[in-house]
């Protein structure tokens, strides 16, 4: 059971930042981390009508997908991106959008939009300007104006940058749209009445780049557990699929293999036979709690706990660890049930989590220090 984990992938098959991300038919850059969707889009001439792109070819082997905007017979648009690799880090996007006609637009640009719930304590950065995405409406307009660069700084717990670096200065806006819905809306390119000449090309070029911090993980390694089981005939190895898999999706950790399906290849499809001590395949009870598991942890229906707790262990001072510590958990290891807790060995300190030195970690106060994390409340 190993969950899925974000990788530094760009499907089709560009290998890029820190999510996964797919150009799709329509013009559409799919990104999964932040999630949204970057689309060529146009508001027609007194905003009576928003317009985005479709399509119905896929992009070709170099990245290139055709796409257009239609409102109308003589509003039509025929659009180009064209999306490549430029290192490890970063990927690059041009829309090029082309008018069939001479018409008025109020808007063409590229834009993509994120969802307010997920913007909480985020803050935005240009060449000039910087600010706060506003907790209450106040304004639609966050931010408008003509930049070489603009970052959004994702607030835990869906930490990260994205990073937008724009070929030319390009006029960019910052709108908070809970007047009509629940996102804040970015749009790359041309926002006011504009008139755009049949056959010259718009265009808006970019390169896109997200990088996920260190919060992320509190530990340098990936946190597994290589054997669990809770053995028959035990009265209560009903819970112990929903025990294990809640833990596992609270500390968010990577990999969970139950010991074991069957010890018989014979036995491992027909179910026959007494329920023996650890075998899945014949206790129907064990095969049960296993999709409790599945649910929480792999398919994500509980999520990982946004608090987070480390034991920090300066480098230097681990090989004298045994001497002072005599025992491999604190007395409040009842906290996994509320944070993610670890321990980490490094001479840096991790961010964004509270951290602990291990002399405070075991000391006997330590407990309620941290009941804050469950209310006040603990054993």
């Amino acid at each position: 059971m190993i969950k899925n984990v974000v990788f530094l992938v760009l499907l089709l098959p560009f290998a890029s930042f820190s999510a996964e991300a797919l150009l799709r038919m329509g013009g559409t850059l799919k990104v999964s981390a932040p999630e949204f969707d970057l689309t060529g889009r146009l508001y027609t001439a007194g905003w009576k009508k928003s317009v985005s792109g479709i399509g119905f070819v896929s992009p070709d082997a170099q990245g290139n997908c055709p796409f257009e905007l239609k409102a109308g017979d003589q509003i039509k648009v025929s659009c180009t991106v064209t999306v490549k690799q430029v290192d490890a880090d970063s990927i690059h996007a041009t829309y090029r959008m082309t008018p069939e006609f001479d018409m008025t637009l109020n808007a063409l640009f590229a834009g993509f939009r994120l969802p307010v719930d997920k913007m909480d304590g985020a803050r935005w950065k240009t060449d000039t300007k910087e600010g706060v995405f506003p907790a209450e409406y106040g304004s639609s307009s966050v931010f408008s104006g003509r930049v070489r660069r603009l970052e959004v700084n994702l607030a835990l717990p869906h930490t990260g940058l994205l990073i937008l670096t724009f070929d030319e200065p390009t006029p960019v806006l910052i709108q908070d749209d809970r007047k009509w819905g629940n996102t804040f809306s970015f749009r790359l390119g041309n926002n006011g009445e504009k008139k755009y000449a049949a056959g010259v090309p718009f265009k808006v070029a970019f390169s896109l780049a997200f990088s996920i911090k260190e919060s992320s993980q509190l530990k340098p390694m990936q946190a597994t557990i290589s054997e669990y089981n809770y053995s028959a005939p035990g009265m209560f190895r009903g819970v112990g699929g929903i025990l294990t898999g809640a833990m596992g999706a609270l500390q968010d950790w990577s990999a969970l293999w139950r010991f074991t399906y069957s010890h018989s290849l014979d036995r491992m499809f027909d179910g026959n036979g007494a329920i023996g001590y650890f075998d899945l395949a014949s206790d129907p009870l064990a095969q049960a709690t296993e999709r409790a598991s599945i649910c929480l942890f792999l398919r994500g229906d509980l999520s990982p706990a946004q608090q987070k707790v480390v034991i920090n262990l300066p480098a230097a001072e681990v090989s004298v660890l045994k001497d002072q510590v005599t025992r491999v958990s604190p007395d409040w290891s009842w906290l996994a049930w509320s944070a993610q807790v670890g321990t980490r060995a490094s001479g840096e300190q991790p961010v964004n989590s509270r951290v602990l030195d291990f002399k405070d970690a075991y000391a006997p106060e330590a407990g309620s220090l941290l009941s804050v994390y469950t209310n006040g409340v603990c054993p």
